[in-house]
């Protein structure tokens, strides 16, 4: 049963990623299962694209409305419908089945899944209110957190059925699985170099996860519970940097490729802020290379640019900043101002052990390192660097080229910049997810233009099987014995029993701990906030 309603879910998601392709891409005659953009099937995008399309739908809905189940019935069927109007039997029915084999697999996983701490702080409580009030101003009054508000919390808040939260565990196995159908594919068409040697290089890596000091780790993408936005974010970074590179070392540029770039530059934003640093780069490139453009996609960056603007603003309404917590971007509002964002900055910056500037730099790192985790992910991350070199040196041939100026810049932007505000924000592994992933694909870098030669057939042959394995292993022993012993019910996930203290205010506080998991009349800590509806029927909590 799970697998049936994940799989039901995956195909739908797949579907209303090809009406968007319908509806916002330039086909000319080119039928749209048939589009190639950065020489791979556009099938294979389908699957984020629908959960873009969701996710942005979803937010510009609660503008205006809460986010209940008529509403996602009328987001859902009407796509479908443009997909049965555009020839909806000539689905390719040998993509749908590699993915949906690969997301299965993965899928597996949800036999084991459970609540991270973070559920239970602060994201289920978000989504509960997204399902129950249409925008809250000051939300980030009762509980900071609130003001991060990531997009996948959105698309979360209409997968509750009946009080089980297991479904939600499909969202990131979709970014997932999309991940393992494009190295899947690439490693089968060889028909891109670039993407070939990636995708071999991060299915060794992959592989290699699951093996080395202390059991393993090496910081590959991990399913770290319901529900974090980790892997969708990973996935849509390793995406955007992967494919702009790319597009750095071409002469022509395709309108389509434009336009996909665009918006999963904006979608990583809304996971999460972190690729903020990445609309400079692109935005430069955009402004160099305007002319080289047709006239219509500037509508449809636009179209982007539009969806970022009201992202921004969603999140001043939240917060009173517009990108939350990043306190120069609060200003005063008649509901807050920036303490919000400098008290949830100061608290996790201690949380999570963040440098200090001023402090000595060699200290910090041995203490970084102190922690078990760090270490052992670090190290076997490194060693599979050496084996993923010593793998090419041996059996891939081919020509040497010269990396581009542009493409170097770019890339050693992206790694300082990235490890820049990873050490100073969060230093923790599941956020540094995309750039170890991006490190890897690196190393395809100089042989981005010429044909590759692996001589030893064996070695080419056992690479697809290194993949399944891989793919399979993403889900722990656990995951299959609990399958196996028990494959029919539905797996049930449901938030703790959880007793509250009334304090004879508005409030009740849990009893024990923070989390106050979907009871929206709590808050983890005592707040002095004034509640009122605006005029057009907004909540709003302004502090007192």
């Amino acid at each position: 049963m799970n697998i049936l309603i994940s799989s039901t879910i995956f195909f739908i998601i797949y579907l209303l990623g090809r009406s968007f392709v319908l509806t916002t891409y330039n086909l000319k005659k080119t039928k749209v299962d048939e589009l190639i953009i950065f020489d791979t099937k556009i099938t294979l995008f389908y699957p984020i694209l629908g959960m873009f399309y969701l996710g942005n739908a979803l937010f510009i809905v609660n503008f205006f409305l809460p986010l209940n189940n008529k509403i996602m019935i009328g987001l859902l069927f009407l796509p479908i419908l443009l997909n049965i109007k555009n020839k909806f039997y000539n689905l390719n029915l040998r993509d749908i089945f590699t993915q949906l084999s690969i997301f299965v697999l993965i899928n597996i996983s949800i036999y084991t899944a459970n609540f991270q701490y973070d559920a239970g702080f602060y994201h289920l409580n978000y989504q509960n209110w997204l399902r129950n009030e249409k925008i809250v101003f000051g939300l980030s009054n009762l509980h900071a957190p609130y003001g991060l508000s990531s997009i996948s919390d959105f698309i979360a808040s209409i997968f509750w059925v009946n009080g089980n939260f297991i479904i939600l565990h499909t969202i990131p196995i979709i970014f997932l699985a999309s991940l393992g159908s494009f190295l899947f594919f690439h490693l089968t068409s060889k028909r891109n170099t670039f993407f070939y040697l990636s995708s071999i290089f991060l299915t060794i890596y992959m592989f290699l996860d699951n093996f080395g000091f202390n059991g393993g780790l090496n910081g590959f993408i991990q399913i770290s519970g319901i529900i974090k936005p980790d892997q969708g974010f990973a996935v849509l970074f390793y995406f955007f940097t992967l494919f702009f590179i790319y597009t750095l070392n071409k002469k022509n540029y395709e309108e389509n490729e434009i336009f996909f770039l665009a918006c999963i530059l904006l979608f990583s934003f809304q996971f999460r802020i972190t690729s903020l640093f990445l609309f400079i780069p692109f935005s430069v490139f955009l402004i160099i290379q305007r002319k080289s453009f047709e006239k219509t996609i500037i509508t449809r960056i636009f179209t982007t640019l539009f969806l970022f603007f009201l992202w921004t603003l969603k999140s001043f309404i939240l917060s009173s900043c517009f990108f939350f917590p990043v306190i120069i971007s609060c200003i005063d509002s008649a509901w807050g101002n920036s303490r919000s964002a400098e008290s949830f900055t100061g608290h996790t910056l201690s949380f999570n052990n963040s440098y200090v500037f001023g402090e000595n730099f060699i200290e910090w790192v041995n203490e970084f390192l102190s922690w078990g985790r760090n270490t052992t992910t670090l190290l076997n991350f490194v060693l599979s660097l050496i084996a993923i070199l010593i793998f090419s040196i041996l059996f891939i041939k081919g020509n040497k080229n010269k990396i581009k100026t542009t493409t170097l810049l770019f890339v050693i932007y992206t790694v300082l910049v990235y490890l820049f505000i990873w050490i100073l924000g969060s230093p923790d592994i599941r956020f540094f997810y995309g750039g170890f992933i991006f490190i890897t694909s690196l190393f395809a870098l100089k042989k981005i233009n010429h044909k590759i030669i692996i001589n030893n057939s064996f070695i080419k042959n056992s690479v697809y099987v290194v993949f399944f394995v891989s793919i399979a292993l993403v889900s722990r022993i656990d995951s299959y014995r609990n399958l196996i012993s028990n494959p029919l019910p539905l797996y049930e996930l449901k938030v703790p029993n959880t007793e509250y203290i009334y304090d004879e205010s508005r409030w009740y506080y849990p009893s024990v701990g923070d989390q106050c998991w979907i009871n929206l009349d709590c808050v983890p800590n005592k707040i002095d906030v004034i509640e009122s509806r605006n005029k057009i029927g907004n909540l709003v909590f302004s502090r007192n």
